[in-house]
């Protein structure tokens, strides 16, 4: 785990496929440990393997609290701010490295004004489902299977 200008990432920086969360949870650790968790068991890859593999960073630094709905709040501005920072000094980068950014959850998408399908891409960016235990999404069978075609795909 890592800061560069004040913001966390783990994972091989600068890595030519970025994955964005929303911000850490309430236990301090690793950015989006449960996510490389869940998502590298879809896959067959240790949470560490997952990481040489990626860059994994919270669009946010810190946690924002609890929100109604039962998972964290979401503070928008603060996200939309962060965003146009990432868009303004990494994406140049797309240009001459294949850069890839990979949201998890419509929210964090949002935030970089993305609108497309799960698991499509467009440009440079694609939006995949948030994996935390609250999203029934990844309760179907068939969208486990797309969202692991997706993964193994970016391998």
């Amino acid at each position: 785990m890592t800061s560069i200008y004040g913001y966390t990432y783990y994972g091989r920086p600068h890595s030519d496929q970025t994955v964005f969360g929303e911000a850490p949870g309430p236990t301090p650790g690793a950015p989006l440990a449960q996510a490389r968790k869940r998502i590298g068991e879809l896959i067959g890859l240790t949470p560490d393997e997952m990481a040489e593999r990626f860059e994994w960073r919270n669009l946010l630094d810190e946690w924002p609290g609890y929100g109604p709905g039962g998972g964290s709040a979401f503070p928008k501005n603060a996200a939309r701010h962060r965003a146009r920072y990432e868009l303004v000094h990494h994406r140049p980068l797309t240009m001459t490295t294949n850069r890839r950014f990979i949201y998890l959850g419509k929210r964090v998408a949002e935030a970089f004004h993305f609108d497309e399908q799960w698991l499509t891409w467009r440009n440079d960016q694609a939006i995949c489902p948030h994996p935390s235990g609250l999203n029934r999404w990844w309760n179907e069978p068939a969208n486990l299977e797309r969202a692991r075609e997706f993964w193994r795909a970016l391998l």
